[in-house]
C-alpha cells in the first residue's frame, strides 16, 4: 500500500498523480511493499536535514528505510517548495519534478548511491530511465 502524506498545500490532482506514479515505480522495480511518501514544505525539511543529516539547510528528498518492518519498504519526504522552484528553473512540471524526487529517494532506499561520481551515474541513468518511461507511456 502507498501511502501519501501532505503537510503541505497540494491540489487533490497532484496527489493522484503522485499516488499514479508510485504504483508504477514499484511496480517496475518490482517491489510489493508498503511506501509512505510525506509532502512537505522547506522549513519542515530543513528541520528534518539538519536532525538526520546535521545540515541545518531544506533538501529535495529524504528518504528511509523501514529495517525490520515486513511487507514496508520505508519513506520518502519529498520536499514540494524545492520542487516548485526547481521545476520552474528546468522549465519542466511540477509533477515531473516530483516524480524524480520520489524515484531518487525510493532507489536509495533500494541501495543506491550518489556519493561518488561512478555510483552517481548508475544511479541518475536508473532514476531517468524510468522516469522517461512512465512519462513516454
Amino acid at each position: 500500500m502507498i501511502k501519501i502524506i501532505c503537510q503541505s498545500t497540494l491540489p487533490l490532482k497532484y496527489e493522484k498523480n503522485i499516488l499514479k506514479y508510485s504504483k508504477y515505480l514499484l511496480h517496475s522495480l518490482k517491489i510489493n511493499k508498503g511506501l509512505n511518501i510525506i509532502i512537505t514544505d522547506n522549513e519542515q525539511m530543513r528541520k528534518l536535514h539538519k536532525k538526520y543529516c546535521k545540515d541545518d539547510s531544506p533538501t529535495d528528498v529524504l528518504s528511509f528505510h523501514s529495517y525490520g518492518i515486513d511487507n514496508f519498504l520505508g519513506e520518502v519526504i519529498v520536499n514540494i517548495d524545492f520542487a516548485k522552484k526547481e521545476s520552474k528553473k528546468r522549465k519542466i512540471s511540477l509533477e515531473e519534478e516530483v516524480y524524480r524526487y520520489i524515484t531518487h529517494g525510493v532507489l536509495h532506499i533500494l541501495g543506491y548511491r550518489d556519493d561518488k561520481r561512478n555510483l552517481k551515474k548508475i544511479m541518475w541513468q536508473k532514476q531517468e530511465e524510468l522516469l522517461r518511461k512512465y512519462l513516454n507511456e
